[in-house]
């Protein structure tokens, strides 16, 4: 390993590997390695690398997809599978390994995701906090080495220092670090600008080196992780390996040519291999539906802080002589003696044994030999995909990665019907032309568009939602020019059930719309003509009486427009609705616009004339009132300045007794108001009280 004398760098440790360390003084042209993600070897050791390729392939319209790799292993095997590191969480989450044949899954190794600065710290060399050179040989004190500086020196590192020397002319200080090494033949201080080369003697420190620089410049290496699976057993057995990762959603799109007396439906499957392995004779399977899927991070490591107890101090205590002890009392279970009994449970009683282990259960022994038996059968058995459906496709997939394919997954006749549809949102003059499509087929239908085809010529494009086997669907794909619609809005209300209790008017009003559809057909054939009719809230159906479907927001009426004529459709609904008016709480001008614009019997009308009447004269009584009222309070504000003129010219004056005067009438004037006021108040609430027994006298039905 080569780097600079002067600092050791993140930079440079990334681009040196090599069996040892050597430092040398900057050149002209550095030899630094290109910066390239590292893949370490397989260990021969742990077993024989093989390689096992993808045969199943399950994709799933929520975005995910389930990867199997079989085939068969000699002996101990490991099998390398490289994903990109945001993959990490779903294999880590969904592995599924089986060793089919009698033997064992011993592990699953990656690569920890610990923090850069947490993982250097974890070397017997620290290169974290990007040290230099100096700081490096700091850290590695004791440590023996063997130096160029240009004598070859070999001793233990005692220290490094910095001392100050003059350089240049004229001279200028600069501190320059000092190696301080110990040696067979004394201490000796090397400085560092002039050793040329420096290598550990120590292999165990020159690993530790090593494992750093790689660690740094896998920390870099996003792209690529690799997990090793190691499989344990004896002669040839079969394998599997099963994952779920993120994948492109797979998509639907469809053709539908309706020349001839079988109309043909094509679907294809659009397909994307955005791993880095090849497909090749892969089992592909499609599935629609969309089961819960979410990422949880079980990639990087989580560290619970823990509480720092500090050990109890006690003070010496004196010696102390004890009288002797009692006579022994009989035998009582203490409470260490009880918590025998717990220990067994985990950790509840007293004894070493039950707080450390509890209940043991089965060994060690018996555990390992349950794994290797089930080879991790302890995996959940696959069932029914319920709800979901699955296109299976029947020929094997061969797909180059990084590549995408249309598959076919649909290939059947389906029946339809002719129609045109008129909804005046979407198209105010002219239906569209539309197929009713019944899918006949054993297959669901995924979401996707249509294009269609007639008489061998493109007619337009379509597209529908999720379509079961055995339903039907509406796509409409032009504008149908030979038909015109006109349609014509009216509604109107009628007041019944008009009844009158405790001056509380109650009535039902019955809202009728009605909307005329006028269709003319000027083109050469008869038309099917579906007419798209909003539904109004809580409103009855009249007229027409049936109808072809209906939906959540619309029904559909079918109409038939022979070629060259015109038809009209009228619909009618009917709402009714209960509404309640308290005469109290009504102003006359309110009652007045009741009765003219309502429906109301004799008795009723003659009875709110009444009230208005009365509730008339209450409101000139109050209009009274308030002018009174409002004049006594001008005049009593008025007095409050007279009073301090008063105050300020004296009374015994000419202008004080003209205002003692105007005082004297003013107060007059007061007293004459109030007792109006009190006379009017309590003739308003004679009158209210009259008009309030009169409604409750008028019980109407």
């Amino acid at each position: 390993m080569r780097i600079h004398s002067t600092v050791l760098s993140s930079c440079a440790l990334a681009a040196c590997l090599s069996s040892s360390l050597v430092l040398h003084a900057p050149s002209a042209q550095a030899n630094v390695a290109p910066n390239t993600s590292p893949q370490t070897a397989i260990d021969d050791r742990l077993g024989t690398p093989v390689s096992l390729p993808i045969t199943r392939a399950v994709l799933f319209a929520s975005g995910v997809g389930y990867f199997e790799h079989t085939g068969t292993v000699q002996d101990d095997a490991v099998m390398r599978l490289n994903f990109r590191e945001d993959q990490i969480n779903d294999i880590l989450k969904s592995m599924v390994l089986m060793d089919l044949d009698g033997g064992s899954i011993n592990s699953v190794n990656y690569a920890a995701n610990d923090p850069l600065e947490r993982t250097l710290k974890s070397f017997g060399v620290d290169l974290s906090g990007d040290p230099t050179l100096a700081e490096l040989l700091a850290d590695l004190r004791g440590a023996e080495i063997m130096l160029n500086a240009p004598d070859r020196i070999t001793g233990r590192i005692l220290n490094v220092e910095t001392r100050t020397r003059a350089v240049g002319n004229p001279p200028q200080k600069i501190d320059e670090p000092v190696l301080n090494l110990v040696t067979n033949s004394g201490i000796r201080s090397v400085p560092l600008s002039s050793a040329d080369s420096i290598q550990l003697a120590d292999a165990r420190l020159q690993e530790e080196l090593d494992r750093a620089l790689f660690a740094m410049v896998s920390s870099r290496d996003t792209e690529q992780k690799a997990v090793d699976i190691r499989f344990i057993g004896e002669g040839e057995r079969r394998v599997r390996i099963g994952y779920l990762i993120e994948t492109p959603v797979w998509k639907t799109s469809y053709r539908l040519d309706m020349t001839g007396d079988e109309p043909l439906l094509q679907g294809w499957a659009i397909v994307e291999n955005t791993m880095n392995d090849d497909w090749k004779d892969v089992r592909l399977s499609l599935v629609s539906g969309r089961p819960i899927s979410f990422v949880q991070d079980l990639y990087t490591p989580l560290y619970l802080a823990r509480p720092v107890v500090r050990p109890q101090l006690f003070a010496s205590l004196r010696p102390k002589s004890h009288d002797r002890a009692a006579p022994p009392s009989p035998p009582a279970m203490d409470s260490r003696h009880r918590g025998m009994g717990g220990g067994g449970g985990g950790g509840g009683g007293g004894g070493s044994r039950g707080m450390l282990f509890g209940d043991s259960g089965p060994d060690d022994e018996e555990l390992a030999y349950a794994w290797q038996q089930s080879g991790v059968e302890s995996v959940a058995s696959g069932s029914s995909i319920g709800e979901l459906f699955s296109y299976d496709l029947r020929q094997r997939v061969t797909m180059p990665r990084r590549r995408s394919a249309m598959l076919p997954i649909i290939n059947d006749h389906v029946e339809i019907e002719r129609l045109s549809v008129y909804n005046a949102d979407a198209l105010k003059r002219h239906p569209l032309n539309a197929v009713e499509m019944h899918n006949k087929t054993d297959q669901q239908l995924m979401a996707g568009p249509v294009t269609i085809f007639d008489d061998g010529m493109y007619a337009g494009d379509a597209q529908f939602d999720h379509l079961a086997a055995g339903e039907k669907r509406l796509l409409s794909y032009a504008i149908d020019l030979d038909v015109t619609v006109n349609n014509r809005p009216s509604s109107s209300s009628q007041m019944t059930q008009i009844t009158m209790v405790n001056g509380i008017v109650r009535y039902v009003r019955s809202l009728n719309y009605t909307q005329e559809y006028q269709l003319t057909n000027a083109g050469s054939r008869d038309r099917t003509v579906v007419i798209e009719h909003p539904i109004t809230g809580n409103a009855d159906l009249i007229a027409p009486e049936s109808f072809r479907e209906k939906t959540d927001a619309l029904y559909r009426f079918e109409v038939q427009v022979p070629a060259g004529e015109s038809k009209t459709l009228a619909v009618r609904e009917h709402r009714p609705v209960q509404e309640s008016i308290r005469v109290l709480n009504q102003s006359p001008s309110e009652l007045q616009q009741l009765i003219r614009g309502g429906t109301f019997p004799k008795e009723i009308r003659e009875v709110i004339e009444r009230a208005i009447e009365m509730k008339s004269e209450i409101n000139v009584l109050a209009a009274d009132e308030k002018k009174m009222r409002s004049e006594r309070d001008e005049i009593m504000q008025g007095q409050a300045r007279l009073r301090e003129n008063l105050q300020a010219v004296g009374a015994d004056t000419n202008i004080g007794k003209r205002y003692l005067n105007q005082l004297m009438d003013e107060e007059d004037r007061i007293e004459e108001l109030q007792r109006k006021i009190r006379e009017i108040g309590e003739t308003i609430d004679e009158k209210d009280a009259e008009l309030r027994a009169y409604l409750r006298s008028q019980t109407i039905r």
